[in-house]
């Protein structure tokens, strides 16, 4: 399996990586745009990449109310996803992985790495825009997005 980490510090009061996603990953080339919005109502398709991110909570707080938030806005983030990435977003779930760390996985289709790469970031971003909104209680800085492959079937 190939697998792709980004982990930023922060600048300021912000992550570094919300201005990377702002400014790079949320910014698909102009042919990718129109990709996109002409695919929306097809089948995901094209192999297959996890996108997780992992997220810490705020000090003193447990993942279990951020896992509670992230399953209430599951429809939210599933139509807001779909609408944003069309056939390249398939579906996400999350666990707790630690006494104050949660993993969120996203299931992606992309036809290069690179475009992996560009989905997994508005992905993350949207993710948490979506929680930020929604007062959850996490860390940003310390964020980690992880990229990987699926293997092809042999």
């Amino acid at each position: 399996m190939s697998s792709l980490v980004m982990r930023h510090g922060v600048i300021g009061a912000l992550p570094a990586w919300v201005g990377w996603l702002m400014g790079v990953a949320a910014c698909p080339r102009p042919d990718r745009v129109r990709a996109i919005a002409s695919d929306r109502s097809q089948e995901p398709s094209g192999p297959k990449y996890d996108a997780r991110l992992a997220l810490s909570c705020r000090r003193g707080h447990s993942p279990g109310p951020v896992l509670h938030a992230l399953q209430g806005l599951r429809s939210v983030i599933d139509d807001r996803l779909r609408d944003e990435l069309g056939p390249r977003y398939d579906r996400h779930n999350a666990q707790s992985v630690g006494t104050d760390k949660l993993m969120v996985t996203l299931l992606l289709r992309a036809e290069t790495p690179a475009d992996a790469i560009r989905c997994a970031g508005m992905a993350a971003g949207t993710l948490v825009e979506l929680l930020t909104d929604a007062r959850a209680d996490i860390e940003l800085s310390g964020a980690a997005l992880v990229v990987r492959a699926h293997e092809a079937p042999a």
